[in-house]
């Protein structure tokens, strides 16, 4: 059901309160449309099949629909509900019922011990495993919160993160449809050469306790699997 369904990507999230539409006693056939509503607090379900509507609100906060799982019998996404933009990943039936939190946290990533944590762009992979981007937001001694981005993915017999990337500066991950590959985008910090699509001459190596002038950076997307 999950090729047959059309997915639309939009912002939402909330918190485990339901709030169903009144036409949730008409079954869904498919193929079906998902997507967030435009004050992004509750998702958004079109049956094409049956020219039908379903709504699904988990409580205040900010929506954002991903993916359905592979058997096309439940969503996945994400809510933002605290004030660190922060959002959780949570998955539920069609009709809104068996709402599950994905992802568990062991005492050193939690974020109810003051490590706030995240989890961003989710995709569920056709055998089971959810990728995901994390979000840690990690505060600098001058009191700016530099945000790091991790690739991650959890299973159902692996709930807590395991981790596919380390630098920090790794986004969008997607599934290959044998679910055996993982693609994403890593920056890298480089200094610009004549142009910003050019990568400058390696510069020579100072002589000890020469002072170097401090060149700017920009930051390149390259995608690894």
């Amino acid at each position: 059901m999950k090729k047959s369904a059309v997915v639309l990507l939009s912002l939402l999230l909330t918190f485990p309160f339901i709030n169903l539409s009144a036409q949730l006693d008409q079954p869904m056939t498919g193929p079906i449309v998902a997507t967030t509503s435009a004050h992004q607090d509750r998702l958004l379900l079109y049956d094409v099949g049956n020219d039908a509507f379903r709504e699904l609100s988990f409580g205040v906060g900010e929506h954002h629909f991903w993916d359905f799982s592979p058997d096309g019998c439940r969503v996945l996404f994400t809510v933002d509900a605290g004030d660190n933009n922060l959002p959780s990943m949570f998955s539920a039936r069609l009709d809104g019922s068996d709402l599950q939190s994905l992802v568990q946290y062991d005492d050193d990533f939690n974020p109810a011990q003051g490590n706030p944590w995240g989890i961003w762009e989710p995709d569920w992979s056709s055998t089971g495993q959810i990728a995901f981007t994390i979000l840690r937001d990690i505060p600098q001694p001058d009191g700016e919160i530099i945000r790091h981005r991790h690739i991650a993915w959890i299973s159902a017999e692996q709930p807590e993160p395991e981790f596919a990337s380390v630098t920090g500066r790794e986004n969008s991950p997607i599934w290959s449809p044998d679910g055996e590959w993982l693609a994403y985008v890593s920056y890298e910090e480089r200094v610009p050469g004549s142009d910003v699509f050019s990568t400058a001459v390696p510069t020579v190596e100072p002589s000890p306790g020469q002072v170097t002038e401090e060149l700017p950076t920009i930051f390149e997307a390259d995608l690894w699997v």
